[in-house]
């Protein structure tokens, strides 16, 4: 089948399209064209993929080498959320969509949100069970055990 004309045939390496979907804020466009050559629809018009993964990705090592509970906070949806490490509040307010947050902890995190299906934990590089549903105030309690009995991934 004939390529439109000005359209540069597909990149035989992944890793671009996996770049440009890991920052969608900064396509290049150059690749960008190249990924959407391949999404090619009946009558030769091209389609827009969607985001591979409007989640946002949880930028933390899989090991923890300071010995410290590391708790990433990221949200898809608009929500509410408070935070304590170790009895103490360290964080609390309304985090926007797409926003990360990383907090350090000695023993345990507890984590109350005002939206669990807007809020992904990630502890130590694993991120955990969805807490919830859309609007459904929940309280996580996160301690070093915790890893070892999520069954989430």
């Amino acid at each position: 089948m004939a390529r439109p004309e000005g359209v540069k045939p597909p990149s035989p390496a992944p890793a671009a399209l996996t770049s440009v979907a890991a920052n969608p804020a900064a396509p290049n466009p150059e690749r960008r064209a190249t990924t959407e050559s391949t999404q090619a629809t009946p009558g030769g018009v091209l389609a827009t993929p969607p985001p591979a993964n409007s989640v946002p990705t949880p930028r933390l090592p899989l090991i923890n080498n300071d010995g410290r509970l590391t708790l990433q906070v990221a949200t898809t949806e608009r929500s509410w959320v408070a935070i304590d490490a170790d009895g103490k509040m360290i964080a609390q307010g309304v985090m926007e969509p797409n926003t990360v947050k990383t907090y350090k902890a000695d023993a345990a995190f507890d984590v109350l949100t005002g939206n669990a299906q807007g809020v992904i934990l990630t502890l130590n590089g694993q991120t955990m069970k969805p807490l919830g549903r859309e609007g459904e105030v929940k309280k996580v309690h996160l301690t070093w055990d915790s890893l070892k009995q999520n069954t989430s991934h």
